[in-house]
C-alpha cells in the first residue's frame, strides 16, 4: 500500500518505482494466491524480493539505480538466513 508519509519522503522516481511495485503485486495477482493467513506475511516478503528485483532490473535498465528507494526488501538481505535452512544452495 502507498502510505503518504512515506510517498513525502522519496523523489519522483522512487515514488514510481512503488507504484510499479505495487502494480506489480496487482499484476501478478499475488494476494489472490496467498490464501493460508499464517504464511501471509512471509509470502507477501517472497513476492517483494521478486518483484523489487524485477523493478531494480527497470531502473538499472534506464540508467535510474541509484535512485530506487532505500528500505525495501532484497534478496541478499536474506541470504545467510536461507543458506542456514539450505547449504547446499
Amino acid at each position: 500500500m502507498l502510505s503518504p508519509e512515506y510517498c513525502a519522503t522519496l523523489s519522483v522516481p522512487g515514488i514510481a518505482y512503488v507504484i510499479g511495485h505495487e502494480l506489480y503485486h496487482f499484476q501478478y495477482r499475488i494476494f489472490d494466491r496467498i490464501t493460508d493467513k499464517k504464511q501471509h506475511y512471509l509470502a507477501n516478503v517472497a513476492h517483494d524480493i521478486i518483484v523489487n528485483d524485477k523493478m531494480d532490473l527497470h531502473f538499472q535498465h534506464n540508467g535510474m539505480e541509484n535512485q530506487t528507494p532505500p528500505g525495501l526488501f532484497r534478496w541478499m538481505d536474506f541470504y545467510d538466513e536461507v543458506k542456514k535452512t539450505y547449504p547446499k544452495l
